[in-house]
């Protein structure tokens, strides 16, 4: 029975430190991707997701950018650097990621 209780707890161990991976990766990827031209909207990434605790298993993470011409960088083609966004990308790339842990 011990054997069994050490593997669980490997096991969801193991797999809370997969998905901040994913979480940290994904952050990155939105912070990264977001098209420079001061830097503001760039910076201005903020939230609990900036910032994961060790246990992640069932929280919900936050991440936002006040900018206000954000919206228009994401969803307007306001960006030649990003003309069709990047947030939807990334959070797409991080929901396959998640699926395939």
């Amino acid at each position: 029975m011990k054997n069994v209780k050490t593997a669980i707890a490997r096991t969801k161990t193991n797999m809370n430190d997969d998905v901040r991976k994913v979480f940290f990766t994904a952050v990155r990827d939105i912070t990264k991707g977001t098209p420079v031209d001061t830097g503001r909207a760039r910076n201005n990434w903020q939230g609990t997701a900036k910032d994961l605790p060790k246990n992640v298993l069932g929280k919900k993470f936050i991440l936002f950018n006040n900018m206000p011409y954000i919206n228009k960088l994401e969803y307007g083609g306001h960006s030649q650097q990003a003309p069709k966004g990047w947030v939807r990308k990334a959070i797409l790339k991080m929901r396959k990621r998640l699926r395939a842990l």
